[in-house]
């Protein structure tokens, strides 16, 4: 591979070859998956074959003969919202889960002390959620909102980070609510549910550790992540270098 070449090779810019045309709810099936998985040796089957398919998706997109079909790079846009606490390209995006259930309230045109509006503003109080351990405001999204939410939508995980860096991005609170309002009333209840994961909790619970994602993506993946421990995209550039020699 000639410097010249490597050189062109940017994570996000390639990754979108994919993810502009991937619906965002296909890999909420697969986060659906794996957090419903209690076998670690499915959970990551499961994860292998998804980036494997990624791969050969975007493989399939390239010259035959480019040097930047060690696709793996490419795979960078959903590593950023398979582990979003190490997703450090965009600023915080100061959405508690406090903050998620008040906006899901007005969003939807929930009666504020109705059932379902209690439920989500209580969401941590058994009394009012039926909290189970391990349930959290993501889970009672799913549950309260399903009959309210879109039964699909063709929101793509390009279209995702598109509005996660409007939201990150926006200075005030009031241009949060304004950009949630309308975008998570187009998302179906899986969807959202995920959504609420990745912004409010910044953590999916898929129980699979860090270590294991990343082996999962490239077996050199865990002892780069050590030395760089900067976040993305700097790792997953160094994945493509070293899945390329």
């Amino acid at each position: 591979m000639t410097e010249s070449t490597s050189c062109q090779f940017i994570p996000s810019v390639e990754g979108a070859r994919i993810a502009s045309e991937f619906p965002f709810y296909i890999l909420c099936k697969l986060f659906e998956r794996l957090s419903c998985s209690q076998v670690m040796k499915k959970k990551k089957e499961a994860l292998s074959a998804f980036i494997r398919n990624w791969v050969i998706r975007y493989e399939n997109q390239i010259e035959k003969n480019s040097a930047i079909a060690a696709g793996v790079g490419s795979f960078y846009p959903v590593l950023r919202l398979l582990l979003p606490s190490y997703d450090y390209s965009r600023p915080a995006y100061g959405i508690g889960q406090s903050t998620m259930a008040r906006i899901c309230v007005k969003a939807f045109g929930l009666a504020p002390k109705g059932l379902s509006a209690r439920t989500l503003l209580h969401f941590n109080n058994p009394k009012f959620s039926g909290k189970q351990d391990g349930r959290d405001l993501a889970d009672c999204v799913f549950s309260v909102l399903a009959d309210y939410c879109e039964a699909e939508s063709d929101l793509t995980i390009s279209g995702l980070h598109e509005q996660l860096d409007k939201i990150a991005y926006a200075s005030k609170q009031e241009e949060k609510l304004e950009i949630l309002t309308p975008f998570i009333r187009s998302l179906s209840a899986l969807e959202l549910k995920w959504f609420v994961r990745i912004v409010s909790l910044r953590e999916l619970h898929l129980g699979l550790s860090t270590k294991t994602v990343l082996t999962c993506v490239h077996p050199a993946a865990p002892s780069i992540w050590n030395v760089t421990q900067v976040g993305f995209p700097f790792p997953i550039d160094r994945l493509f270098f070293a899945h390329a020699l």
